[in-house]
């Protein structure tokens, strides 16, 4: 009787520790009705704003947007690991197009934080800016070879300098976030075959979204100069005007903002000398 009433109390516990755990894990990854009803009327909106701004010569089209790609990864590393992610992530991209960097200028390094003067300091796009020029200052060349370990240290002490920053990075967590993307990127994919690859990287529908909302603004910054502020203006007003949560409407707001800077910093006027 008593192994009865012992393995029947362990049952009882076992399913009410699944049923929590499995009420929080929906609480923290799943869109609610209302927000997958927002999230889907705010791609519209950016779909609509994209298609106002049509192909012209001397923008990202086409050669430059395996630059723009980048702006992929950078996000990917946003959602999945903070500015610290989005860092490395830039790193990574840039190590991987081995056969487009051998085609410009050995002073790319220098000329490639100009485009950042237009990034409002304000935001996580410019501090992900900053970050990606200090480490390519401090490390130059030899990032190039660097391990995902390697890179990701480095990427901590970067972060870990500034003050203004005020987040604790997590290293290993980090390195699971940069060897993810290291595995998944792929420089001669489209902007959405990468999302849609950095997206099998997590659980979260939140981060799934936003990803998702961040390839249709990459989307559009193909065919936007680099001097034109009024197409992230116009995609930064639709995500405001949302009814989406604003948990999740500052994720998407801060991720769109990387997406901006990123087009920025790869993709200058200076990379097509």
């Amino acid at each position: 009787m008593k192994k009865i009433i012992i393995y029947t109390l362990s049952v009882v516990f076992c399913c009410s520790s699944f049923s929590c755990s499995s009420e929080t894990q929906d609480s923290v990854s799943n869109n609610s009705s209302k927000d997958e009803i927002e999230l889907s009327k705010l791609k519209g909106q950016i779909v609509n704003i994209n298609s106002s701004y049509t192909k012209k010569e001397g923008t990202r089209m086409p050669k430059w947007l395996r630059w723009l790609i980048f702006g992929s990864a950078d996000v990917a590393g946003f959602v999945l690991g903070d500015v610290a992610g989005a860092t490395g992530a830039s790193t990574l991209a840039w190590t991987a197009t081995k056969e487009e960097k051998q085609l410009i200028n050995s002073d790319i390094v220098a000329i490639k934080m100009h485009p950042d003067i237009i990034v409002d300091s304000a935001t996580v796009g410019y501090l992900h800016n900053k970050f990606s020029k200090e480490l390519f200052d401090n490390y130059g060349n030899a990032l190039d070879t660097m391990s995902v370990s390697s890179l990701t240290n480095a990427v901590c002490k970067i972060v870990s300098r500034d003050k203004s920053y005020g987040k604790v990075v997590d290293e290993n967590e980090l390195k699971k976030v940069l060897s993810g993307i290291n595995e998944n990127f792929n420089p001669n994919a489209s902007i959405s075959e990468n999302i849609n690859k950095f997206k099998s990287l997590t659980v979260n529908n939140q981060q799934k979204s936003t990803l998702d909302l961040c390839s249709s603004v990459l989307d559009g910054l193909q065919n936007v100069d680099d001097s034109d502020t009024t197409y992230i203006a116009k995609v930064n007003k639709a995500i405001e005007q949302s009814q989406i949560n604003p948990s999740l409407k500052k994720n998407i707001t801060e991720s769109v903002s990387v997406a901006n800077a990123s087009a920025l910093l790869w993709n200058g006027d200076a990379l097509k000398k």
